[in-house]
C-alpha cells in the first residue's frame, strides 16, 4: 500500500502528528522495520510447514487428495504473493528515502562480512539455499562430513568447525545453543543484509 503515492502520504501525515518531535525519515525507518519483521514471519514458514499444516488439517476431514494438493498450492502461492507485496513495499520506502533531503539521510545498517562468524556463514548459505543446491549437485548424496570440506573450501573456516553446525541444522529444535538458528540476534541480522541486497 505504501507504494501508492496517496496512502504513503496519508500514512506519512498522520505518524507526523503523532510524532511531532519525528521526521519523514523516522517514518520510514519504523515501516521498513515493520516490513522486515512481516517478511521474516512470512518467509520462516517454509513449503514444507504449509504442506504438514494442511494435511494434518485435512485428516480431520474427507477430501480427496487433489483437492489437498490444491489447498498446498492454494497457500504457497498467497505466501508468494505475501512475500512480493512486501518486496515493494520496502523498495517503495527505498525510493522515498532516496528523495529526502541529505539532511536526513542516514547510511541503512549493513552487516559487516568480513567479521562474520562460521554460524553466519551457515545461515546465510541455508538461507540462499546453497546448501541444498550442493546436496542436490552429487549423484550419490553427500555426508554433512564432507559437505563441511567443500564448504570449508567456501568460506575460510575450518571443517571441524563447520560440522557440528551442519548436523544441527536438520533438526528442528531451535532452543539448542549449539543450533546454528539458536541466536534470534543473528538470523536476523543476517536476514536483514540479504533483504537489504534484493534477496
Amino acid at each position: 500500500m505504501l507504494n501508492d503515492p496517496l496512502y504513503y502520504n496519508m500514512e506519512l501525515t498522520s505518524f507526523l502528528r503523532k510524532n511531532d518531535d519525528k521526521s519523514e525519515k523516522d517514518f520510514i525507518i519504523q515501516e521498513r522495520e515493520k516490513n522486515i519483521k512481516y517478511l521474516e514471519l512470512v518467509m520462516d514458514r517454509t513449503d514444507t510447514d504449509i504442506r504438514k499444516e494442511i494435511e494434518e488439517e485435512c485428516k480431520k476431514k474427507d477430501l480427496t487428495r487433489e483437492h489437498v494438493e490444491y489447498l498446498i498450492t492454494s497457500e504457497i502461492y498467497k505466501k508468494e504473493r505475501a512475500i512480493g507485496r512486501i518486496r515493494k513495499e520496502l523498495l517503495s520506502l527505498k525510493i522515498a528515502e532516496g528523495r529526502l533531503p541529505k539532511s536526513q539521510t542516514q547510511e541503512t545498517e549493513e552487516v559487516e562480512i568480513n567479521s562474520t562468524t562460521a554460524t553466519d556463514k551457515i545461515i546465510l548459505f541455508e538461507e540462499l539455499g546453497l546448501i541444498d543446491f550442493l546436496k542436490k549437485k552429487t549423484k550419490l548424496g553427500i555426508s554433512n562430513n564432507k559437505l563441511s570440506e567443500v564448504l570449508s573450501l567456501l568460506t575460510g573456516e575450518k571443517p571441524q568447525t563447520l560440522r557440528p553446525l551442519l548436523n544441527r541444522l536438520s533438526d528442528k529444535d531451535v532452543s539448542d545453543k549449539n543450533h546454528p538458528y539458536h541466536s534470534e540476534k543473528t538470523v536476523s541480522k543476517i536476514k536483514k543484509f540479504l533483504i537489504n541486497h534484493g534477496f
